[in-house]
C-alpha cells in the first residue's frame, strides 16, 4: 500500500482578494469549498488539484476564479 505524505486538506486565505476570503481543498474527494468576502460559501465538485494550485498561485484569485472555475464546475451552496 502506498502512503502519501501530502496532506488531504489544503487551506488558503486570500489577504488581498476583493472576491475570495478563503478556500479549502480536499485532495481525496476533489472538492473545494470557497468562502467569498460576503461570507457566502460554495462547494465545487471534481476540481483537480492543479486547478486549486493555480488559483492559490494566481496574481488575481478573483479573476482566476471567474475565468476558470465559476462556470466550469458544478457546485453546491453551503451558506
Amino acid at each position: 500500500m502506498f502512503l502519501s505524505h501530502e496532506p488531504r486538506m489544503l487551506k488558503h486565505k486570500f489577504e488581498g482578494s476583493s472576491l475570495i476570503k478563503e478556500v479549502e481543498f480536499d485532495a481525496v474527494t476533489e472538492q473545494m469549498d470557497v468562502v467569498f468576502n460576503n461570507n457566502m460559501a460554495y462547494r465545487y465538485h471534481a476540481i483537480p488539484k492543479t486547478e486549486y494550485q493555480a488559483l492559490v498561485e494566481s496574481a488575481s484569485a478573483g479573476k482566476y476564479f471567474s475565468e476558470n472555475i465559476r462556470n466550469r464546475y458544478s457546485y453546491t451552496k453551503l451558506s
